[in-house]
Formats: structure tokens, C-alpha cells, sequence
């Protein structure tokens, strides 16, 4: 019964220290007894532990006296500090192979992925915070905490779009892609995994917990960081309230029939819900301020607020008279670019059909005849990216929409653009070919 006891007294001391760690101590088969002592002593990183000592000699010296060992050694004791050597040696690998492959991402100018024993030790840092385990749902996938290590350890926050903030329940594996660099070596990178974009107030707010929970996790890593300073998950739930509250999403305008809902269309709310996130992270950049801080700014900031969500609903021409619903300004429902040179071809091809029409209503066949052998057809001009009406270019983020995806012939995945429907209005996460709204025009 004591014996189960002290196994158990020591299983929860050995519980502090990195995966890593403990997988150098089990594969050296040393006892818990004498890993819950090193581990008490304060080695709990292996990185520390490999600094341990300089050489073999000063490991087994510094091994027995963490131990407890006196001369003379008996036979035990020799076995137990050669098994403290073969783990530190195993630890010092580990540690040099994890600076080669950090290195290696620096100057290929990839993302180093996020190790096991940083995601374990940030997620088990949050669950303190909080109080509570993290459920998968709310945890931050693999590929999004690494990208967010990256901008952190460049003093670079960015807004990450909300198709790219993934949980690991919904995350799925990023695509593989080789290609050339300038030195003529071949490099093998994985693309970001990517999802869909919400299309409901509670999806949203799911996206919106992940990130909090994301900035939680980096904050118990990176305490060096001063805009991480006081960072709470309560920050980002008090911006979700008010974006989706009266003062933004529920906002009331005055109608015919008294206080009437704006009912904006979701687009414009992304679109805004974006601007908001980016004008914040833009804050913390260039002013230093904090995460909470910026959010609060942001909230309060009247004239982002007027360029991005009031403005252009009030702009847009009213549907009717008597609705009390506004239309979103062509910018933000379809593309309204038009090619000069199309255009151009269009006024020459108009003017010499008005001219044929005019020399044929004044009966002079010939002449028409004559003027109809040199009207040339316009060129077609080859570019996929005109407009097509009913149809748009950008998400509501601004960033393109993949043609491809829309089209038969489909897309691996590896581009980046965004992967969602391009008939106005819609945005599913469907090919405009299968899109449900689709009418014959």
C-alpha cells in the first residue's frame, strides 16, 4: 500500500515535466523514483536538462549530486547514473535536432511547425487559466497555433481570416506542394488547411472562441511579449457582444412604422468583422498597445464604424419605399470593373451598326452592302476575370474567389484563394455549378 502510495507521489511530480522529457527518462528506463527527484529539483524542460552539464564526467558528478549519491558508489548507484547519462545524451540530440529544424524554416521562409511538447505545455497552461479542460472544439489546430507562433516571434500580429481559424476537431491536413526555389533546390511545402466561412451568428461566435483561445495559448508561451500583457479570453467575448449586439448586427434604424432592424446582409457583416479585427491588430503593431486594449479602441472607433458598416447600407438605393431593408452598394454585391478595351470595342461595333442601319433605311442597299465587308466582329477578349453578371470576384474580406473551384474542372486546393460560391449573395461553401439558388436567366 505505501509503495502504490509513493508511485502515485511521484507519477504526479513526473506529471510537470515535457512529454519529451519523460519519453528520454522511460526510454533510458530509469526509475520514477529518481525522476520525480530530478524533476523536483527543477528540470522540467528537456532543453534545460540537457544543460544539465558540459560532458560525461560533469553529468555523472551533477547526477549524483542531485541524487544524493556518496562515495563509495555501490552498484545501484553506478547503474542509476549511467542511465542519468544515457538520457541526457538523448536529450542533447533532441534539443540540437529541434534548433537544426527551427533554423531550417528561418531561412527557408516556412513555417516551423508547432512541436508536441509546445502545444501540451500552452494548451495545459490555458486549461489553468481557465479552470477547466479544453474541450477540441475550441482548441486551435496544428497549422493555425504554428502560423500564429510565426507572427508572434516577428512581432507581426495579423487578423487571420475566418476560413483559415480552424479547430483541431475541424482542422484536415494541409496539401502538400514541391516546387523550385531561386538556387535551383527543391523544396517541399504544406499549404494552409483551410475551411468555410460562418454563415451564422453561432458559427461565428465558434470561430470567435477559437481565436481567444489561440491568443490565451500564445500568451502563457510568450510572457516577454509586452501587447500579451493582461491578455484575457474575456477580451474577444466582449467584442463578439458587441458585434452582434444592438449597437452593430442588431442595430435599429427609423422606419414608417416606427424602430425597424437595419437587417444588413451577411456579407457586409463579414466584411466589417474583418476591418474591425485588422484595424485592431494594426494598433498593437504601430502603437504597442494590448490585444484587450485595441479591441476596446476599436469598439469604440466611430469612423471605422461609419466607412464599414453605416455608410454603405444608407448609400445604397432603397429597395422600395415601403421596405425597410437597404441593398448593398455594387462594390460589395458584384464586381462593377469593366474592361476599357471591351468597352471601347463595344462603341465602335454600336456607331457602325447605327451607321449600316441609317444607309439601309435610306435605301442605298449598295452602300450598306459595301460598309457591311469591312464591320469587324470584336475580339473576344481572353480574361476570365470580367464580370459575369449575377456574379462577384472578392469574399466579403476582400480576398479573391477561386475560379477554378467554380468551375468543372475543380481545384486541388493548394491556391490561395478562397473556396466558396460566387453568385451574388450566396457565399456557401459550395461551386456556383451546384449552387441551390441558381435561376435560368
Amino acid at each position: 500500500m505505501a509503495a502504490a502510495a509513493a508511485a502515485a507521489g511521484h507519477l504526479l511530480v513526473i506529471g510537470g515535466a515535457e512529454s519529451d522529457l519523460s519519453f528520454c527518462f522511460n526510454s533510458a528506463e530509469l526509475g520514477l523514483e529518481h525522476q520525480a527527484t530530478i524533476v523536483a529539483a527543477g528540470y522540467r524542460s528537456i532543453s534545460r536538462y540537457s544543460c544539465m552539464a558540459d560532458d560525461r564526467p560533469g553529468m555523472r558528478t551533477a547526477s549524483a549530486a542531485v541524487l544524493g549519491f556518496v562515495e563509495p558508489l555501490t552498484a545501484d548507484n553506478r547503474l542509476t547514473l549511467a542511465k542519468m547519462v544515457e538520457a541526457w545524451e538523448s536529450a542533447r540530440r533532441f534539443v540540437a535536432k529541434q534548433d537544426d529544424l527551427r533554423a531550417e524554416a528561418k531561412v527557408m521562409n516556412v513555417v516551423r511547425p508547432a512541436t508536441t511538447q509546445e502545444k501540451v505545455a500552452m494548451r495545459k497552461a490555458a486549461e489553468r487559466v481557465l479552470g477547466d479542460k479544453l474541450p477540441e472544439l475550441w482548441t486551435p489546430s496544428s497549422d493555425y497555433l504554428a502560423a500564429k507562433l510565426e507572427e508572434v516571434e516577428l512581432d507581426e500580429p495579423q487578423a487571420a481570416p475566418l476560413d483559415e481559424i480552424l479547430s483541431v476537431e475541424a482542422a484536415e491536413s494541409g496539401e502538400v506542394s514541391a516546387s523550385f526555389d531561386a538556387s535551383g533546390r527543391l523544396r517541399v511545402s504544406k499549404g494552409r488547411s483551410k475551411g468555410v466561412l460562418p454563415t451564422t451568428t453561432e458559427e461565428y461566435r465558434l470561430k470567435m472562441r477559437i481565436e481567444a483561445t489561440t491568443w490565451l495559448m500564445i500568451s502563457c508561451k510568450c510572457v516577454n511579449r509586452p501587447w500579451l500583457q493582461g491578455y484575457a479570453t474575456g477580451h474577444f467575448e466582449n467584442y463578439v457582444d458587441w458585434i452582434l449586439g444592438e449597437k452593430v448586427l442588431l442595430m435599429s434604424v427609423p422606419g414608417l412604422n416606427g424602430m425597424s432592424s437595419l437587417q444588413p446582409p451577411w456579407s457586409l457583416f463579414l466584411h466589417f468583422d474583418a476591418a474591425c479585427r485588422k484595424s485592431a491588430m494594426k494598433r498593437v503593431r504601430e502603437e504597442g498597445v494590448t490585444i484587450g486594449e485595441a479591441l476596446k479602441l476599436v469598439m469604440k472607433d466611430s469612423e471605422l464604424k461609419e466607412l464599414h458598416w453605416t455608410s454603405p447600407p444608407a448609400l445604397a438605393p432603397r429597395a422600395s419605399s415601403s421596405s425597410s431593408s437597404y441593398q448593398l452598394p455594387a462594390i460589395f454585391k458584384s464586381s462593377s470593373v469593366i474592361d476599357p478595351r471591351l468597352q471601347q470595342q463595344q462603341q465602335m461595333a454600336a456607331a457602325k451598326a447605327a451607321e449600316l442601319q441609317a444607309a439601309a433605311a435610306g435605301g442605298n442597299t449598295l452602300a450598306a452592302a459595301l460598309k457591311m465587308k469591312k464591320v469587324r466582329k470584336p475580339k473576344k477578349i481572353p480574361n476570365k476575370l470580367l464580370p459575369v453578371k449575377g456574379t462577384v470576384q472578392n469574399a466579403p474580406d476582400g480576398r479573391q474567389i477561386c475560379f477554378n473551384f467554380n468551375s468543372a474542372s475543380g481545384c486541388s486546393g493548394a491556391c490561395a484563394r478562397v473556396h466558396i460560391c460566387r453568385r451574388t449573395g450566396c457565399g456557401g461553401s459550395h461551386s456556383i455549378l451546384n449552387c441551390p439558388n441558381s435561376t435560368t436567366e
